[in-house]
């Protein structure tokens, strides 16, 4: 008997004559399908995604220990994350003002520290530093069962293989990991919940059920509380690519019947509203600030490409140790953490094959890929300063390599949608698998050339680069780099050859969870990225009581050198501080801040940092600095300040030195200077002598004798003085000020 092969079926298996049908039995019961994942209606995913989920726990619990905090890069997790919510645990968990750093700073309208996200609140029970450290993780697990489940709302069919993938995909990326290892922690929160959301958004497309609609709500609306808009912006962008592709791109078993996608649509417009309605208590109180904080200091083009890195930072979509890698950078690239955009050689595999697989479909979502990718370049593409000009919302967040994110929802699409399709119906693509192959020999030929001498790399190297740091980076980036070219060329033969599909999908599979194995493992094992103990992320309860006693109750800041990193810890121990880093910073105060400390008036910063004495800490009324012992350099700049106190805490020997003639946060002005006009009256401090104040009305002139003046209640949004003078007195607060903020006399 002679045997037909048909491409569409693995191995090509033969065609037998069907056997003759056996006579019908009775049954007590009817067969179900076993279901490991969503239902087909939409709604709640079953057993598939919390599978993943659990593997992912049982992989992250080795580095979830007792004896430490692990924080990355030691960046935001030790130097803002930590003591700016040890600092609202004494305030109170619904403080709308932090009075802390930079004479006081909006704490709940500025979104990053989350106050009304749920997951948070375990914040207030033990320690601060463990509970950030577990709540990271508890959120990567449940951005590995959401990259499940999402994959299994896009394709209802999937099984646990390509499901695993869609894990895989989410988990083990860039995005993550980078934002991880810098202590974002607010980043990695809202992007956990960006593949529920988009997952549940997919079947109310699909269906349009209320259910799945109701879960989608839910899911954004918290993604909005977790307190990082700039994912909710970027993903969200990146996902309406994502539905409107599940909804017309794909093949027609994905889609929904052409009279549900108009259901589908109004549904999804109500979603974003009750998400918002959800959100409210966020996002009234911010927006309500918005125009008053410090990033109306900048243009749109000037916030868009702010940490901007050049084109070859995309390389780290293959290579991630291109630039150095968590190791330590070893180019000018914007800061590894900000610029690491990897999927790896696996993943690029899968994708290049379901978009062949896709025709039109995924030739649309190849275009939004580079679309992106031409984003995270800023200023060197040239058209993210022309969006930022003219499109709301793409001049409002930083850091242009943040653009990879709006990749993620259509990686996810092409992989599930187009690898099924690969699986179920293999075709040959020809044209496809000639892009694809070209592309791969690229690749190729890119990393057997890549050496320190590379022209992609000269140029871009920090002077003085470790040259065994920069040989071993090369040789790993080499490595990726033809790993990646491999896989590539793999599928460029994979979809001329339609009997290779289903095996290179279970290779690149493989290759892409072991490849993210091996990413996550980078940042947990690799220096800088370690854990710190417990101790040395707090000042300890003898540092800061000497520091109460040194600096009055807070009667005078305190300042902390820059090469500390430790510019928020006095608001954590209830003393206002002078430097800080803070991303929501109120406007006046910034122009103050900028002017005294010898910057153009009208720069957006965000980061004052305390390395020279000057007339801005002077007007702060900044009473004491701490330095390490080892800081020659701030012990010479700040040599006129007498040394009064060591003290040895966790980090070492502090010095604590005080200002020789410090002003005090509460006093009084012996002359005054009338300037209505705010811009004006800034640009007479700079001269002004100390005991003169600017008012903006006329007012009689002060007394003699200065007042006697005592502070009766200090609260975050209130503070009552007691004055006693024998004439008119102008009493001064040197305190940051708010829109609402008001005096009154009694």
């Amino acid at each position: 008997m002679s045997k037909k092969y048909t491409p569409a079926r693995l191995g090509g298996e033969a065609e037998e004559p069907a056997p003759a049908p056996k006579p019908a039995r009775k049954a007590s019961r009817k067969a179900a399908p076993r279901s490991t994942g969503v239902s087909a209606t939409g709604g709640w995913p079953s057993s598939g995604p919390w599978l993943f989920g659990v593997l992912a726990l049982l992989l992250l619990l080795p580095v979830w220990q007792t004896d430490g905090v692990w924080v990355g890069n030691a960046t935001d997790m030790y130097s803002y994350m930590v003591p700016m919510r040890d600092a609202v645990h004494r305030l109170g968990w619904l403080a709308q003002w932090n009075p802390g750093p930079l004479g006081g700073t909006p704490a709940h309208a500025a979104m990053q520290l989350g106050l009304l996200y749920p997951p948070n609140w375990l914040l207030r029970i033990g320690d601060t530093a463990q509970g950030l450290e577990a709540i990271v993780w508890l959120h990567m697990v449940w951005l590995a069962a959401g990259g499940a489940f999402l994959q299994r709302a896009l394709v209802p069919q999937a099984g646990l293989g390509l499901q695993g993938v869609g894990a895989v995909l989410w988990l083990a990326s860039g995005p993550v990991w980078g934002h991880a290892f810098a202590g974002h922690v607010s980043w990695v929160q809202a992007l956990a919940w960006l593949p529920w959301w988009l997952g549940f958004a997919v079947q109310t497309g699909r269906t349009g059920g209320v259910r799945p609609a109701l879960l989608a709500a839910a899911a954004l609306g918290l993604q909005v509380l977790a307190g990082h808009p700039q994912v909710v912006f970027v993903g969200g962008l990146g996902g309406g690519v994502l539905l409107l592709l599940s909804l017309f791109g794909g093949p027609a078993a994905t889609k929904s019947a052409p009279a549900a996608h108009l259901k589908g649509v109004v549904v999804l417009v109500v979603v974003a509203v009750l998400a918002g309605l959800l959100a409210a208590g966020q996002l009234w109180p911010t927006a309500q600030l918005a125009p008053a904080l410090n990033r109306s200091l900048s243009t749109p083009v000037g916030i868009a490409t702010a940490f901007e890195s050049p084109p070859q930072t995309l390389l780290t979509l293959l290579a991630p140790q291109v630039g150095g890698g968590p190791a330590g950078s070893l180019t000018s690239w914007g800061g590894y953490h900000e610029t690491v955009a990897f999927v790896g050689a696996g993943l690029a595999g899968l994708v290049a094959i379901g978009a062949a697989q896709l025709g039109l479909g995924g030739l649309a979502a190849v275009l939004w890929l580079v679309l992106c990718a031409w984003l995270s370049v800023g200023s060197h593409g040239g058209l993210l300063p022309l969006l930022a000009e003219h499109v709301p919302g793409f001049g409002a967040f930083r850091v242009p390599g943040r653009w990879v994110l709006a990749m993620w929802p259509v990686l996810a699409w092409l992989v599930a949608v187009g690898c099924q399709q690969a699986w179920t119906a293999p075709q040959t693509r020809k044209p496809a698998a000639l892009a694809v192959g070209l592309v791969g020999v690229g690749v190729l030929v890119l990393g057997l050339g890549w050496s320190p001498t590379h022209p992609l790399l000269q140029g871009a190297l920090q002077p003085g680069a470790n040259p065994q740091a920069l040989l071993t980076a090369v040789e790993q980036t080499r490595m990726g780099l033809l790993t990646a070219a491999g896989a590539l060329l793999l599928a460029a033969l994979a979809c001329l050859q339609p009997n290779l599909q289903r095996l290179s999908l279970v290779c690149l599979g493989g290759l892409a969870a072991a490849q993210g194995l091996w990413f996550a493992s980078l940042h947990l094992t690799t220096p800088p990225a370690k854990r710190q103990p417990e101790a040395s992320l707090h000042w300890s309860d003898a540092t800061a009581a000497a520091l109460r006693e040194l600096s009055g109750d807070g009667a005078r800041r305190v300042a902390t050198a820059a090469s500390l990193r430790q510019a928020n810890r006095p608001g954590a121990i209830g003393l206002p501080g002078a430097g800080a880093y803070e991303p929501a910073l109120t406007l006046q105060a910034t122009r103050y801040g900028n002017l005294l400390g010898g910057r153009p008036v009208e720069q957006y910063a965000v980061n004052h940092q305390v390395r020279k004495p000057n007339v801005w800490l002077d007007r702060l009324a900044t009473g004491l600095l701490v330095h390490a012992a080892n800081d020659t350099k701030t012990a010479q700049d700040f040599a006129a300040w007498p040394e009064v106190r060591r003290l040895t805490d966790a980090q070492g020997v502090l010095v604590v030195r005080q200002h020789p003639a410090p002003m005090q946060r509460l006093g009084s002005a012996a002359k005054l200077v009338v300037e209505p006009d705010g811009r004006k009256a800034l640009e007479q401090l700079a001269d002004l002598a100390a005991d003169a104040v600017v008012v903006d009305q006329a007012l009689p002139a002060p007394g003699t004798l200065a007042p006697v003046l005592t502070l009766r209640k200090d609260q975050p949004t209130e503070v009552e003085i007691e004055v006693v003078a024998t004439g008119p007195s102008v009493v001064v607060l040197r305190d940051a000020m708010a829109p609402g903020w008001r005096a009154t006399v009694d």
